[in-house]
């Protein structure tokens, strides 16, 4: 019944390793839970905040609210007044604005600002010696035809604009029928 010498060091020796192995594996879980805490926010798409807008009647986003987006284009939208965004956002009430209504594309959270389909097109019309007019794009995630119908009177208010597209792309021509 009784260890030998032999047997007592390999005992030692066993447990010695396996408190060695769960310390390694202790200090590499610890390890790899700060890297991720520390890196996952690089990787996630950021909360959404709403103002409510009595201008709009309705929630837009904050002014000031920089989404990023992690999806699918890695990129970044800063809102500004009635919850526009980019060149929109900078655009004057009291200037010629061309409003453009649309869903998640007009939306376009997937590119940056510059890449947004409302500064391509007052970029455009600058180039064409048209700087007075600014392109707004007012579009959102899920809005349908209805959406436009009772929106576009609140931004007509404000923006006045000279003329109004409305982009039905995927699901939009489905809201049509």
């Amino acid at each position: 019944g009784e260890l030998c010498t032999d047997d007592r060091d390999q005992v030692r020796a066993d447990t010695y390793l396996g408190s060695r192995q769960l310390r390694l594996w202790v200090c590499g879980f610890l390890i790899a839970s700060g890297l991720v805490t520390i890196i996952s926010p690089c990787f996630i798409s950021n909360l959404r905040v709403y103002e409510w807008s009595p201008e709009i009647g309705d929630y837009v986003f904050e002014n000031g609210y920089v989404h990023r987006d992690r999806s699918e284009g890695w990129a970044t939208t800063r809102y500004g007044h009635f919850g526009l965004s980019g060149t929109s956002a900078a655009a004057s009430t009291s200037g010629r604005t061309i409003m453009i209504w649309g869903d998640s594309f007009i939306e376009a959270q997937s590119v940056n600002d510059t890449q947004k389909l409302d500064h391509q097109i007052t970029e455009m019309l600058s180039g064409q010696g048209l700087s007075g007019i600014t392109a707004v794009a007012v579009g959102h995630s899920y809005w349908s035809v209805a959406d436009y119908y009772f929106n576009i009177p609140s931004y007509e208010r404000l923006f006045h604009p000279i003329c109004h597209f409305i982009v039905l792309a995927e699901h939009g021509l489905a809201d049509i029928c």
